[in-house]
Order: C-alpha cells, then structure tokens, then sequence
C-alpha cells in the first residue's frame, strides 16, 4: 500500500502484475489498490498462451491505445465508413482476442471457477511443506528464506547437481536455476502423492558435479 501512496505523491501509476497468485492464492482484483491490475492467463490460471485480462477503473486512469482497433472502438462500433470513436471505458485497450487462446481459457477459468478459493492457499502451502520437509531429508537446501510458497526454491547437496533429463523422463515438470537450485511449484489439482514422487525423483536424479 506504501508504494501506491508515495506513487500517487509523485504522479505515477501503479501496476500490479498478479500472474503469480491469480487462480492459486486469494487475489480480488476489483479491490486491488493499484491503478492498472493484469494477469497473464498461461501460469496459474492454467489458460493457453495469448489468453490475460487488465483491470482497471477508467476515472483513475487513462491509456490511449497505440494500435486502435475495431475492439477499441465505442459501442456502436464506429469504425465502418465514418470516423472513429474511441471506447470511453477500459474497452479502448482492447485488442482483437486469439480465438483458439480463449477457446482453452474459458473451459481453465470454468474449472477454477470450482476450486474454494479457501482451502486452494492452505492446500498449496501444506504440499510445499511436505515436499521441503522431504528434501531436507535427502540433504537439500531450502532457498525461499524461511517464507511459505507454493513456489519451492532448494539447492541440491554441495558438490552435486539434478539432471534435468531424468526429471523429464520421469515426468517431473520443474526448473533449474542458473546456480543448481530445483524450482518447483504446486496448484490445487496436485495431491500429497504428487509431493512425495518429485522430492523422490529428485533424490534419484541427483549426480556428483565435476564443477
């Protein structure tokens, strides 16, 4: 709240990216207090890639597009044989949807749609618990400073790595970081037993660095 106050002191806007909570932690954009909310709908939202959405209440903002489009045009749309008009809601950053895009995001959105937006945070939280504990018994490092998150960060034991060809093979989705740290993360549709076979497949895919 601190930076939309000193923000608002000096004339700027804010703009809150909220991909990373949006669809597995509580987030209500209506209420949120910067001027500019979005969320790009591939990560926890589980949409197809070219599906987002900004937020925004037109008296507290004001963005002219730079590609005006038959989307950015007012109701009626004025863009046939006359001048155009602009849209004088959010409407006028509209841009033409990719339709095959949206076509997965509405059967995503209407999946999360059932998830209590209750037990989804406490669910995540509880699987990141159980899988850093799992780690920690086969000599990893927890990097995420002590903070709970869905998100995992843990380094592998000194003087090794994880390979990442044996995480693929063994159909554990999760990144490597540029030092060697594992990077994974849990939404509502993964189970305790989810948990336990990535902390496994972990320790299984670990090698003695040469570097």
């Amino acid at each position: 709240m601190s930076i939309v106050i000193t923000a608002g002191q000096r004339g700027a806007l804010v703009f809150a990216d909220l991909a990373q909570t949006l669809g597995v932690m509580r987030s209500d954009p209506s209420g949120h207090p910067a001027e500019l909310v979005a969320a790009r709908g591939y990560k926890w939202l589980l949409c197809p890639r070219g599906a987002s959405r900004p937020v925004a209440d037109p008296r507290r903002i004001s963005i002219v597009p730079t590609v005006a489009s038959w989307k950015s045009a007012a109701d009626p749309e004025r863009f046939f044989g006359g001048p155009y008009s602009q849209a004088g809601t959010m409407a006028r950053s509209n841009s033409s949807p990719a339709w095959m895009s949206w076509i997965g995001a509405r059967a995503a959105l209407g999946l999360l749609a059932h998830v209590d937006s209750d037990d989804s945070p406490c669910h995540v939280l509880r699987l990141a618990d159980q899988y850093i504990a799992a780690r920690r018994g086969h000599g990893f490092l927890e990097l995420n400073c002590g903070a709970r998150s869905r998100i995992v960060v843990t380094a592998p034991p000194p003087g090794h790595r994880v390979d990442p060809v044996r995480l693929y093979d063994a159909r554990v989705r999760a990144t490597i970081t540029e030092n060697g740290g594992l990077r994974v993360g849990f939404h509502y549709f993964n189970s305790e037993a989810d948990a336990a076979y990535a902390a496994e497949v972990a320790h299984k895919a670990l090698f003695v660095s040469t570097q």
